[in-house]
Order: structure tokens, then C-alpha cells, then sequence
């Protein structure tokens, strides 16, 4: 009898990171996160959830990584799963692996759900916590490229809740990108 593949096996074999995602939110026994219903089951789940999941991430997994932040996007859609992602430092952990190339257009996907759903708080958070590092990384990134797309629209949900970096920081995207606005 053979060997069972790896959770980082099966995922890195899904045909996309949606697929991946969906294949691990059913082996960790997520409930769905498309329907009302398996979001209130998240909710009143959460602690279980949060734990599985960052514990999953901290295995520096590329596919593993990618799968949990499709999840935690999927979550961000509801108000309070996405205060509550919030509060524990998702977005703290989201920002801290953008340095990974493989993982930036998947991280940058979920900063736009949460901040496009957000409220000023979740925006703002976003905006302290990760705007210098999506300026910086979208002014050495060329604007063809999807990241850069996704840099831009993270930056124009959330960089009107916080002032501390705002003028200057957009002053220096706007000097050195490559593009023309």
C-alpha cells in the first residue's frame, strides 16, 4: 500500500489555488464559506479555526500558504470574521510574507477583499501596517504586471484611513513607477 501524499502534495497538484483552498478548507473540516450558514458556523467556531489555519501558515509553505490566505479572503467577505482575522494579526502575518514573490499576488488578493469589505478600521489597519511595504513594492514593480495592479488597489481602499505615511509615500509611488498617470 502506498504512502499518503502530503498535505503540501495535494495542494501543490490542484489544478489552481482556489481548487487548493477548497481541498484544504474539507480536510481541516472548515465549514463552507459560501453560504450564510457556514459562515455562522465559522464564526462560532472561529478560535478552532483561526488556530488550524495559522498553524498551517507558519509552515512556510508556499501551497499551503497560498490555500489558508484564499481561505482567509473568503472569510474577510463577513463583517465580523474579517474583525475577527483582524484582531488575531492576520494581517500582520499577510504582510510579513510579502516578501515572497510566489505568495504576493495571493496575499495582495486578500488585502484587497479585506479592504474592499472593510470598514475604517480594517482599512486603516491595513494601510499602517502594510502601505510602505505595498508602495515599496509596487514602485519596483513594473506596472504590467498583476502585482502592480493589485498594489494600486489595495493602497487606493486604504490609504485614506491613515495619515502617517499617506502624501509622502504616494509622492514617491507616483515618482518612481514606470507608468504614466
Amino acid at each position: 500500500m502506498g504512502k499518503e501524499k502530503s498535505l503540501a502534495d495535494v495542494l501543490k497538484a490542484a489544478p489552481s489555488v482556489k481548487e487548493a483552498a477548497e481541498i484544504l478548507r474539507r480536510r481541516q473540516n472548515i465549514p463552507e464559506l459560501d453560504t450564510i450558514e457556514g459562515l455562522q458556523q465559522c464564526n462560532s467556531q472561529f478560535s478552532s479555526i483561526w488556530a488550524k489555519l495559522k498553524d498551517l501558515w507558519l509552515r512556510k509553505n508556499d501551497h499551503i500558504c497560498a490555500a489558508v490566505c484564499v481561505i482567509w479572503g473568503h472569510m474577510s467577505r463577513d463583517n465580523i470574521l474579517r474583525s475577527k482575522l483582524a484582531d488575531q494579526g492576520a494581517i500582520t502575518l499577510l504582510v510579513a510574507e510579502l516578501s515572497r514573490p510566489s505568495l504576493r499576488l495571493v496575499i495582495l488578493r486578500c488585502l484587497a477583499v479585506v479592504t474592499s469589505h472593510g470598514g475604517p478600521t480594517e482599512r486603516r489597519s491595513v494601510a499602517n501596517k502594510a502601505g510602505k511595504a505595498i508602495v515599496n513594492l509596487a514602485a519596483e514593480t513594473d506596472s504590467n504586471n498583476p502585482v502592480f495592479t493589485w498594489c494600486i488597489t489595495v493602497l487606493s481602499h486604504s490609504c485614506a484611513f491613515s495619515r502617517s505615511w499617506r502624501i509622502a509615500s504616494i509622492d514617491r509611488l507616483f515618482s518612481s513607477c514606470r507608468c504614466v498617470f
